[in-house]
This record gives C-alpha cells, structure tokens and sequence, in this order.
C-alpha cells in the first residue's frame, strides 16, 4: 500500500473539489447539483445554452449547472479556491449572468496565475433537456468561452433514478486539467 501510495500523484481537498498536481498541470474535478430549485418562471440556461421551453434552475446568476461545475473543477485544478469565492451571491454584478461570464471571468484568473486551461469534460445528469441534437452546439459554446480548449460535454437520464431521473432538478459533474502557461 505504501508502494501504490508513492507512485501516485499528490493530491488535497479544496472544498468538495479535488486536485491532482503533476509536474506542469494540475487537474480537478467538481459538481454542481441542483436538485428541486426548478423555477416556472425564465429561460432554462444550461451548457451555455437557452433551452426554449425547458424550466430555469435557480441560482443567484442563470443557474446554469454545467458552467458551475466547469467553474469549480478549473478553479479547483489551479488552487484558486471555489466559485463562491469569486461569484458568490455578495457580488451582485453576477446577479442573472450567463456562463460566458463565469467562464471568461475564471479564464483571466487562471491566467493571472500563471495557467491556461488544457481541457475540460462534464457530464450532465438531467432528464430534460435531451443533449444529443445540441451537444456540438454546447461544445462549441463552452470552448469558445474557455478560449479555445477542447470541451467535451456527455449526458444520461440515470434511468428515472434519484432526483435528476425524476426530472426534479439536474446535476453537473465536470474535471479539468489547467497545465502552466509558459
């Protein structure tokens, strides 16, 4: 055991984050769950995405899970705390922001650190909306966002269990890797 413990690579706990430090890179992995806060009223937000006619999530800004988890697994993979620390619900100019602002905002922070983000993948637990006609879209947006880095976006219903499956709410689980921008 102590052999298999050497050979892997340090690792800590910020929040409910993890993070894995290899030489120039770091990766982390975080989720976001969002479990009965659907709202009748607004735009359903998700994968930086408007889905017409799908149920907002709540939150202080757009309640888009998916950008929150990618949110907290960059930050997470770069030791810069968590999105509460940097869009928690005391800045109000994130009040109803969509995720190209989270998503820029945390870009220039890793930046600021010395990190350019190496990719992202996120796995939407939802049963509505249905991802597949817009996974390229989603994709597209997310990268774009994150400057380019390659995203790579997947989905389930969980076969109707728990809450996500019930369609009572929906939940993000993304891991990234940021590497050292030399």
């Amino acid at each position: 055991l102590d052999r298999a413990g050497a050979a892997l690579p340090a690792f800590a706990r910020i929040d409910s984050c993890v993070i894995l430090e290899y030489s120039h890179r770091c990766q982390g992995a975080c989720a976001d769950i969002l479990q009965e806060l659907l709202v009748p009223d607004g735009a359903g937000w998700l994968a930086g995405l408007e889905w017409p006619g799908e149920q907002a999530l709540s939150g202080h800004s757009d309640g888009d899970a998916v950008a929150h988890a990618i949110v907290d697994a960059l930050l997470a993979a770069a030791g810069l705390g968590d999105i509460g620390t940097h869009f928690g619900t005391d800045r109000p100019e994130y009040h109803g922001a969509h995720a190209e602002a989270f998503l820029g905002r945390t870009l220039a922070l890793l930046g600021e650190a010395g990190f350019r983000v190496g990719n992202v993948s996120v796995q939407v637990q939802a049963r509505r909306p249905r991802f597949a006609g817009r996974r390229a879209e989603a994709e597209a947006v997310l990268s774009r966002a994150l400057g380019g880095a390659p995203v790579s976006v997947s989905a389930t219903t969980t076969d109707g269990l728990g809450f996500t499956g019930s369609g009572d709410g929906v939940a993000a689980f993304a891991v990234a890797l940021v590497v050292a921008a030399r």
